[in-house]
């Protein structure tokens, strides 16, 4: 899966993050990354990409792969998952977030 998140317009409403620019930049990581992914030997339908996400696609893909391992170890088939995130990121209670482009202030609840 690669997440690139460039627009920050909407999050740049809310106090304390004013500062967070767009990042035109992560097209390219999205470019170079899934041409890693190919020469690793993964299948272009297999390449999850995800562009400004929000919190509902992010927490969507994710019980959709929890389904998808949780078939696969009952076929006793092996799951190999690598999440590649560009964008803006934070420290909250220790754990590192990823930074969406919300109108709600999710990081923060």
């Amino acid at each position: 899966m690669i997440v690139v998140n460039e627009k920050y317009d909407k999050k740049r409403r809310f106090l304390g993050f004013e500062g967070f620019k767009d990042i035109p930049e992560v097209k390219h990581d999205l470019k170079n990354v899934r041409a890693g992914f190919m020469a690793l030997g993964a299948r272009a339908n297999d390449i999850i990409e995800v562009k400004n996400a929000t919190r509902k696609r992010m927490v969507d893909l994710v019980r959709d792969l929890k389904q998808d391992v949780t078939r696969n170890m009952l076929n006793r088939e092996t799951t190999c998952i690598f999440l590649y995130y560009a964008g803006h990121g934070g420290m909250v209670n220790n754990y590192t977030v990823c930074v969406l482009n919300e109108e709600r202030n999710y990081a923060i609840e």
